[in-house]
């Protein structure tokens, strides 16, 4: 399996590096995605996902559900008044 773990030891093998080995940016490259932080981010938003119906049924694509999830989560932060912001 290719991942954060495998990349950074390819990477040390062949003397590069490890943004030598990626196509996209480290944080946007999926194959490089590994920290515990973006895995639990990962989970949560794929159960959200899944929510709100199969991913064959859910009629938002990716890029809209983020963006309702935002702002869900703006109106519940303003309701509570943490002063947290996305």
């Amino acid at each position: 399996m290719i991942d954060s773990g495998a990349i950074k030891q390819l990477a040390k093998a062949k003397k590069m590096s490890v943004k030598d080995l990626l196509v996209l940016a480290p944080q946007n490259d999926p194959f490089y995605a590994g920290p515990p932080s973006q895995i639990e981010k990962a989970k949560w938003f794929t159960k959200v996902y899944e929510d709100m119906g199969s991913p064959g049924e859910c009629p938002y694509s990716a890029r809209p559900l983020c963006a309702s999830c935002q702002s869900k989560c703006r109106k519940a932060t303003e309701q509570i008044g943490t002063g947290i912001e996305s």
